[in-house]
C-alpha cells in the first residue's frame, strides 16, 4: 500500500519468490528501464553522433578564439619592460635623501 503510493512503479511488482521475481520482471520507471543482471542496452547511436558534434563544436569554438583573439586573455597592450623603468616611476628615493 505505501508502496504504491511513493513509487507507482513498484506497485505492479507481485510477492512471488525473490529468485523468480527478479529474473522475471523488468521494472518500467519514468526515466529508464531496470534489469536485474543484465547489461545496459545502451543509449541510441544518435545520442552518440549528436554529443560528439557538440563536443567537436565546442572544442572548435575555443580554440579558434583562442588563436584569433588571444588579446582577450592576455591583453592588447604592449608588456612593459620593468628594466626601462626609472626609480621615480617606481617610489624609490635617490640615495641621496635620508629616510
Amino acid at each position: 500500500m505505501i508502496a504504491s503510493l511513493l513509487r507507482p512503479g513498484l506497485a505492479a511488482i507481485s510477492f512471488q519468490p525473490l529468485r523468480q521475481q527478479a529474473t522475471k520482471t523488468i521494472l518500467k520507471r519514468q526515466s529508464h528501464t531496470w534489469q536485474y543482471r543484465e547489461p545496459h542496452p545502451g543509449h541510441p547511436t544518435h545520442r552518440y553522433v549528436i554529443a560528439n558534434a557538440f563536443g567537436a563544436f565546442m572544442w572548435w569554438w575555443i580554440l579558434t578564439h583562442l588563436y584569433y583573439q588571444f588579446d582577450h586573455i592576455v591583453g592588447h597592450h604592449k608588456i612593459p619592460n620593468p628594466n626601462l623603468w626609472t626609480d621615480e616611476e617606481l617610489g624609490i628615493p635617490t640615495d641621496d635623501e635620508d629616510i
